[in-house]
């Protein structure tokens, strides 16, 4: 398995072997989508940042460093439960609206398309 080179929040490098997705990655990996059809990121970030602010969770944040800039990643230990439980009660073809716990932020409509 192939090491990869993450770069901690602090400014630590970090080494894993385990792939760290990006969040447009997860969400088309578990076929959360835009009303266009396309990956929901913004949904997937709002997902996984409800869960840790509802159990007062600090959330380390990763980035891979490529040659276009840098990537916000997310270890399974962040993402899977996270995700996993939001999907579980999803239909296969519906559309959603998501609303996030702060209050501030927007309605976030996406499909969902079982993968």
């Amino acid at each position: 398995m192939t090491t990869q080179q993450y770069k901690y929040i602090k400014g630590v490098e970090v080494l894993s072997q385990e792939h760290m997705p990006s969040a447009t990655e997860l969400a088309n990996h578990y076929g959360l989508l835009t009303m266009n059809g396309k990956p929901n990121a913004v949904l997937v970030t709002q997902i996984i940042a409800d869960s840790f602010r509802y159990y007062g969770a600090p959330v380390d944040s990763y980035y891979y460093v490529h040659s276009h800039g840098v990537m916000k990643v997310y270890p399974r230990s962040q993402y899977a439960y996270p995700i996993e439980c939001f999907i579980d009660t999803l239909k296969d073809g519906q559309e959603y609206n998501y609303t996030p716990q702060l209050p501030e932020k927007r309605i976030i409509k996406f499909k969902y398309k079982k993968p």
